[in-house]
């Protein structure tokens, strides 16, 4: 197979940093330190095998978070690990579907989900159009399902400490929140932090970087009554935070929820949820916010207060996405509206949704259309 990589000495990140496709390792730039891409530690693996290799994590490399791309080069590099164990003599010319096969069947049942990584990892590797790849492995990829670590485990078994809340449970919590906040024991501030956690799927980070301009008039009025700005969270290529935002379409009950813990802020440029005065020395441009930690710790502090004790904000986006895909949502409005790296990221929910409907309930997509229609938002482009 000869792609357009035969052709080229040297290429960039999305990030703008310059590599040589013809060396053996590449050490790149990334958030939180350089990453080392080593091909001669593939072992096992042909020369023209790794020249493949080589160029399908450069394609990568030109479109992805530099980060992310070597979480695949190390899921690869494990499986030619694997390999070398299993037939220490063979030098590998390609990637079949039977060496995928033999190893996961060499790993134990709690690593399982490492075998899953390498499955994404090669799709990406045939997305880009280079060798290396068996005649029938794209085929074979594009169906064979795959398996998460705990995340996924979580959401498939229904655990009570890690997966989704039933619909009664959600239900209920919501039912407590909002007696709560009525009857004065939930303030204003704690109510709209965990509306923003429960109803939109927010992490933490993303609420904690919120600021009160980022609640602005609606782009679409006839179909929501303001717009948030959502902070992207794992997008951000090695920028600074707060340099890319996805457009959230909030509806009336919300909206007014979010005015009001807004109203009490000094600026557009001030948090939507401040810190208190112990707050201790912030990142420049965040003076007066809560920290993420901050942020989970008082969710779920409102949780035990409104004696819904057990839930956390992992949960909530547990929740979130495996209704949605029990109502039938894609792959990839899922992954957009939980402000996922990719699609991939998802996939657990979409794949374990026909065996929660029984677990949780087929009451499940009504339930959640309620609760949309109260207190629900979409991205606005969806």
């Amino acid at each position: 197979m000869v792609s357009s990589w035969d052709r080229l000495t040297a290429t960039a990140t999305s990030d703008g940093v310059i590599f040589d496709l013809g060396a053996d390792t590449w050490s790149l730039p990334a958030p939180g330190g350089s990453v080392r891409f080593d091909f001669l530690s593939l072992v096992g693996a042909s020369v023209s095998l790794r020249t493949h290799a080589k160029q399908a994590i450069a394609a990568s490399l030109t479109t992805r978070p530099t980060r992310s791309v070597h979480g695949d080069f190390e899921s690869i590099r494990g499986l030619f690990r694997c390999l070398a164990e299993l037939r220490p003599e063979t030098v590998f010319i390609e990637i079949t579907p039977d060496l995928l096969l033999a190893h996961e069947a060499i790993l134990p049942p709690k690593k399982r989900y490492l075998a899953s990584r390498v499955t994404i990892a090669l799709r990406r590797w045939a997305a880009a159009g280079v060798g290396g790849l068996g005649p029938n492995l794209a085929a074979w990829l594009s169906w064979v399902p795959t398996e998460a670590h705990d995340a996924g485990q979580a959401v498939r078994t229904c655990s009570t400490t890690q997966g989704a809340h039933s619909p009664v449970e959600r239900d209920a919590m919501l039912a407590a929140l909002h007696a709560s906040h009525d009857a004065g024991t939930v303030g204003p501030t704690d109510y709209a932090l965990a509306l923003l956690i429960i109803v939109l799927a927010l992490r933490p980070v993303q609420v904690a970087w919120l600021k009160a301009g980022d609640l602005q008039p609606a782009s679409n009025p006839a179909k929501f009554a303001a717009n948030l700005l959502v902070p992207r969270a794992k997008q951000r290529n090695g920028r600074q935070p707060r340099q890319e935002f996805t457009v959230r379409g909030i509806i009336p009950a919300l909206a007014d929820v979010l005015r009001k813990q807004c109203a009490v802020a000094t600026g557009p440029e001030a948090s939507m949820f401040p810190a208190g005065r112990s707050a201790g020395p912030a990142v420049p441009g965040f003076e007066g916010h809560l920290s993420s930690t901050a942020v989970g710790a008082r969710y779920k502090a409102t949780l035990a207060r409104i004696g819904r004790a057990g839930g956390s904000p992992l949960r909530s986006r547990r929740t979130f996405a495996t209704t949605l895909s029990i109502e039938g949502c894609s792959l990839p409005e899922i992954s957009a509206l939980l402000d996922h790296t990719g699609p991939d990221m998802a996939r657990a929910y979409i794949e374990a949704s026909p065996a929660l409907v029984p677990l949780l309930g087929r009451t499940a997509g009504p339930r959640f259309t309620a609760l949309a229609c109260k207190f629900g938002a979409r991205r606005a482009d969806l």
